[in-house]
């Protein structure tokens, strides 16, 4: 797992683990532009550093982990059991 690093070499345009010193608890943010030459952190609910004051700018990131890979499927074998067997046609 990577370290945290300092914020001034966060990249640009991906989502990022993000936290501000001090705090317990991390976020997942984007550095991306946004007006003209104006930059902001987004969160994944949309607050960003311009739109809601209270969203401070993160301090540290460390990139995201890689997503899981999930074994390749296999089928099973067929059972013979009445819960597999087609359903009779009901006569009301």
């Amino acid at each position: 797992m990577s370290e945290w690093q300092p914020i001034e070499t966060a990249p640009s345009g991906t989502w990022l683990r993000t936290k501000r010193e001090g705090e317990p608890y991390y976020n997942i943010s984007m550095y991306r532009e946004c007006i003209g030459e104006e930059w902001e952190w987004i969160d994944l609910g949309g607050r960003t550093t311009v739109t809601h004051r209270t969203f401070l700018p993160p301090t540290h990131w460390m990139p995201l982990p890689e997503p899981p890979t999930a074994a390749p499927h296999t089928a099973a074998a067929p059972a013979d059991t009445a819960q597999d067997q087609p359903l009779a046609p009901r006569q009301f």
